[in-house]
């Protein structure tokens, strides 16, 4: 990840109510990712917001599905109904109003966290 060579996710142990084993290796490959599915430069903010977030509402496990399954090209409905049922059941409305935002900013509308939208 070339625009933000120093990022890192901040240890499990410096977060509360995180059992993740998440390193800063690990955090800037998420961070290249994310900017590669954006097409654009991510402001650090955004991903440090978004990535507190996760971290702090979903446990390890759920963190490395959701990961598996956006990093594919294309998936399956049911892994598209599970992502949203670990989404929509861990996060608050803030939350979920907050990472719409940031998605809305770089042009995702993020539609996975609308539960009023039908998924395919």
């Amino acid at each position: 990840m070339d625009s933000y060579p120093e990022f890192s996710i901040p240890p499990a142990s410096g977060i509360p109510g995180t059992g993740t084993g998440i390193d800063g290796q690990a955090g800037r490959q998420m961070a290249g990712e994310v900017q590669k599915k954006v097409d654009r430069p991510v402001e650090k903010e955004d991903l440090v917001r978004a990535g507190l977030i996760i971290l702090r509402k979903l446990n390890t496990e759920e963190i490395s599905y959701l990961y598996r399954v956006g990093r594919q090209d294309s998936c399956t409905r049911e892994e598209l109904i599970r992502s949203r049922e670990i989404l929509l059941n861990k996060l608050s409305e803030d939350d979920i109003r907050t990472l719409r935002t940031i998605g809305a900013k770089y042009g995702k509308p993020l539609r996975i966290l609308d539960p009023n939208v039908k998924l395919k």
